[in-house]
């Protein structure tokens, strides 16, 4: 959390974050018990109430997603610090040649911007799907709790039921929300230092550029060797996360088809599949740009007049392309790509068993 808290202070959120982020995980973790009693009570009588308890079991799948994703970034805990404490030094960071400050500002300027757009964007997503939950909640008739306190009537106790289950979805898609954007804040970051590095290698065709910054190849190995080392513990930290990322949207997703076929899905089930499909889909999508990204590095330098250099910028120049023959990508536990095509596969599969399960019940 604190990872989290420092990161979400470059887009000028940490006060919303420090009030929050607290209470989250006590908060989540006791409404995950009274959940997992409502299971164990109505299991032998699924029949009677089968919705409402795959409902409680998508809220325990999703709850335990959340609490293994904050708690994976533990063993990383330094490669987050540094790569935060790195985002920062880039702020405050004076290069000597003008040109290469210009490109800096200019791209740091475009990552504020982005994370403060996506921090105030995925907030009104899931701010609208729990608003629709608490709608759906109110307005139908009967008990449709998915939580149970030992002790407390649901007919007796309905407001404090209402309460607690409507704070479930409250507090759980927040901390989500937090959770998620300290990660993206990063990876942005780090997208925006693969743009500056970019920007710096087209420079090497511009004469004006070249008249500014003599040492430009030289300059453009430093950062690219930085570029690599921060994508590497970048990588390195989300090793774990992006793994159990993986595992629990494939049961989320199956869960929430199989609601989707096997009952009348109304609209606060699609908005709830919605915001789990985001949540995928932005990982992945950030392993796609990255991984383009770095591609296009190659791209660029095969495209620079590199013939027309002199022969120790030859030398160098040709240090530069033997790094970047190496794809540079986010990895899940180490062994699968973090792509589009692993957010299809997973689609994939859940959609297919999802159909294999209804087919058989």
């Amino acid at each position: 959390m604190g990872i989290t808290l420092r990161t979400l202070q470059q887009v000028g959120s940490q006060r919303f974050g420090f009030i929050l982020a607290h209470l989250l995980n006590l908060h989540a973790n006791t409404i995950l018990v009274f959940d997992i009693i409502y299971i164990w009570i109505n299991y032998e009588r699924m029949d009677d109430n089968f919705s409402t308890l795959l409902f409680s079991a998508i809220a325990f799948i999703g709850i335990n997603q959340i609490t293994l994703k904050n708690y994976s970034a533990v063993p990383f805990y330094a490669t987050f610090v540094s790569l935060v404490e790195w985002i920062e030094e880039l702020y405050a960071r004076r290069v000597e040649n003008e040109v290469i400050q210009k490109i800096l500002r200019e791209e740091l300027a475009k990552a504020f911007k982005f994370s403060k757009l996506f921090f105030e964007g995925y907030n009104v997503v899931f701010v609208i799907a729990w608003s629709l939950y608490v709608f759906d909640l109110v307005r139908r008739p009967g008990n449709n709790f998915h939580i149970y306190i030992p002790g407390l009537s649901m007919e007796e106790y309905k407001l404090v039921y209402y309460i607690l289950q409507c704070s479930l979805y409250i507090v759980c898609g927040h901390w989500n929300v937090i959770i998620d954007t300290a990660i993206v804040i990063i990876g942005i970051h780090i997208m925006g230092f693969i743009n500056t590095v970019n920007r710096m290698i087209q420079g090497l065709n511009d004469a004006e550029v070249k008249t500014k910054c003599p040492n430009l190849l030289v300059k453009i190995l430093i950062h690219h060797v930085e570029m690599i080392e921060q994508l590497n513990a970048f990588n390195k930290g989300l090793h774990l996360m992006s793994f159990i990322q993986f595992i629990m949207s494939t049961m989320i997703y199956l869960a929430m088809f199989y609601t989707v076929r096997s009952s009348n899905a109304e609209l606060i089930v699609y908005s709830f599949l919605v915001c789990v499909l985001i949540q995928l889909f932005m990982l992945c999508m950030f392993g796609e740009i990255i991984s383009s990204r770095t591609d296009k590095t190659t791209t660029l330098l095969w495209l620079t007049n590199w013939y027309e250099m002199s022969l120790p910028d030859q030398k160098i120049f040709l240090i530069i392309l033997a790094i970047t023959q190496k794809s540079f990508g986010l990895k899940a536990a180490g062994m699968y790509e973090v792509n589009i095509m692993a957010f299809i596969q997973i689609i994939k599969v859940a959609a297919s068993y999802s159909t294999l399960i209804y087919a058989l019940t």
